[in-house]
């Protein structure tokens, strides 16, 4: 008799592309949200590349819009048919986002909350593009936001990195 069991969850692969989705994530929001009047002097070192310094730390709503930018981004140019290994980075980096995600009040209401009302979907392109404007407009409700139509949504942000 043979056993097949199901592959974990935790694998190594899983947890890195947890962590390099975090930290594209913050890198992301170094750059995204630092507007002119929160950055100190440029630095140019050698080599030629300028270093901008906050004055501040980002506030809960710019981590909030670049973590949006950031999600939908991704699944606008996820994989129309994901093999198991993208679909399971995807489910990783979705999780590992709100497990690390600096604003414990929001990670913990949309844990307990959103995803309950609506588990992630990584099935396709689509189906991730529109779990990500279902869950962002129970957010966007939640704080007296417009809401978005997800209809199209998918196709928004497809092509990103080719610009």
């Amino acid at each position: 008799m043979v056993v097949v069991s199901a592959p974990p969850l935790l694998t190594q692969r899983n947890v890195l592309s947890a962590v390099a989705g975090v930290c594209l994530f913050f890198l992301f929001l170094y750059h995204m949200t630092s507007s002119p009047t929160q950055r100190g002097p440029v630095r140019t070192y050698d080599g030629g590349v300028d270093i901008v310094r906050r004055k501040s730390p980002p506030t809960k709503q710019e981590l909030g819009r670049a973590a949006w930018m950031l999600m939908h981004s991704i699944a606008g140019n996820f994989d129309d048919e994901p093999t198991v290994e993208r679909r399971d980075a995807a489910q990783s980096f979705v999780r590992g986002l709100l497990e690390l995600f600096p604003c414990s009040v929001c990670s913990d209401d949309f844990k307990e909350r959103i995803l309950t009302k609506y588990p992630i979907d990584v099935s396709s392109r689509r189906a991730f593009s529109l779990w990500t404007c279902k869950v962002h407009n129970e957010v966007n409700g939640k704080l007296n936001k417009p809401l978005v139509p997800c209809e199209h949504f998918d196709r928004f942000y497809l092509g990103i990195g080719e610009h």
